[in-house]
């Protein structure tokens, strides 16, 4: 973006320049004509996304060049209302989908395409498939119990939301009971 360093106004666009002074061909790549200036965009700084928000302001002249500047501020109690409403929302959705990822992983590290497939084999009479069968429909049993009653928690404010991290450490880990038998086909799931 680019700066009128005799109006100051800011942010100015090339197409803007253009428009605004459509008797000039400009060379490529483009160069901005006085009073035009670059403005280097820097990089926002940290801050508390719960209760903090952060925004461009004016950039400053530091010579020889212009730079982008940015300004943390206090969020309002509606703005960090609605910002953790958001949070929650996003987080529940995307628990939920990490849940289901996990549990086809694993699945998928036996070839199966995912849980749910692999949970068909119960009752097979190949022995290999049945255990496997039955372990995965009772990991996913247990994993979705555990997850859900987090979810219901964060959904219900019992619990502050937690970061993704530590959500899915808390789910049990999966380890499968038996040796695998049938070998795996490149890789791919293909059960």
């Amino acid at each position: 973006m680019y700066i009128n360093t005799s109006t100051l106004a800011y942010p100015i666009s090339e197409a803007q320049i253009k428009a605004a002074t459509p008797q000039v061909s400009y060379p490529n790549p483009f160069v901005a004509p006085a009073p035009y200036a670059w403005v280097f965009p820097t990089p926002q700084p940290a801050y508390d996304w719960i209760t903090q928000g952060v925004r461009e302001i004016a950039p400053v002249f530091t010579s020889p060049n212009w730079y982008q500047v940015w300004q943390v501020y206090a969020l309002t109690a509606q703005q960090i209302i609605d910002n953790n409403a958001l949070n929650k929302s996003n987080f529940l959705r995307d628990a939920k989908v990490n849940t289901m990822v996990y549990l086809n992983t694993f699945a998928q590290g036996r070839d199966y395409m995912g849980v749910d497939t692999g949970v068909t084999y119960v009752g097979s009479s190949l022995a290999q498939l049945n255990a496997d069968a039955t372990y995965m429909k009772t990991a996913r049993d247990s994993v979705l119990t555990s997850a859900y009653a987090t979810l219901d928690q964060v959904a219900t404010d019992a619990i502050p939301v937690p970061t993704m991290a530590s959500f899915m450490a808390g789910l049990p880990v999966l380890t499968w009971p038996n040796p695998e038998t049938h070998a795996a086909v490149n890789g791919t799931p293909v059960l």
